[in-house]
């Protein structure tokens, strides 16, 4: 196996960042939402299956206890060139990232695994309210970022919050500077007049495979 040149680490590292690299969330709060509701002791089985993305083909595993996501991609360029097949890997507890390299008639190919725990009942929780499933995933901060699951027949659409602007119904000041707050402390009529006013917006649908 050739050792990788540092120009090759930049090219693959910076595919990775381009395409995997986490955004800052938009809202956080301080504790799994919505309040006062019991938490579920694992995944439904409504919920389980494998699913792929309409948006990026990725693939979604769902188990009684996890949610991971596992992204496979092949890349063929002329811009880098190894004598021999290289492989790095970065193993997080469960979750990798593997690249691996080859030659191809267009140059070098590359190929991606990526996978990436979303969820783990474990350490994040899980609540059901007015037919839909609360993902609280819990920040090294220890504040909790929340998705919205809708499960219906074999699709799964999952809702995150994406616009500040269109916190209003989280605020008890209707003139605070929303934009400057990313952590919230909500009751749960404030959380449900959230959801009424489509406070979940970006929406990404999964098609259950298996």
């Amino acid at each position: 196996m050739q050792p990788i040149k540092t120009y090759q680490i930049t090219l693959f590292s910076s595919l990775v960042l381009l395409i995997f690299a986490a955004c800052e969330p938009a809202v956080t709060f301080t504790e799994p939402q919505p309040s006062s509701i019991k938490s579920m002791s694992s995944i439904p089985r409504k919920m389980q299956g494998t699913y792929i993305s309409t948006a990026d083909s990725s693939t979604l595993i769902i188990t009684p206890q996890v949610i991971r996501r596992v992204f496979d991609l092949n890349v063929d360029s002329d811009k880098i060139h190894l004598d021999s097949t290289s492989k790095v890997a970065n193993h997080l507890e469960s979750d990798s990232t593997v690249f691996r390299f080859s030659q191809s008639k267009k140059g070098t190919h590359l190929e991606v695994h990526y996978s990436d725990t979303l969820f783990s009942i474990v350490n994040d929780v899980l609540k059901k309210h007015k037919g839909y499933y609360f993902l609280n995933t819990k920040e090294s901060s220890g504040t909790w970022v929340v998705n919205k699951a809708n499960a219906q027949r074999n699709t799964l659409t999952i809702s995150s919050i994406s616009q500040e602007e269109d916190l209003s119904s989280l605020t008890k000041n209707k003139e605070e500077e929303i934009q400057t707050q990313h952590t919230f402390t909500t009751s749960k009529k404030q959380f449900n007049q959230f959801i009424k006013d489509g406070g979940f917006a970006e929406n990404e649908v999964f098609i259950r495979i298996d």
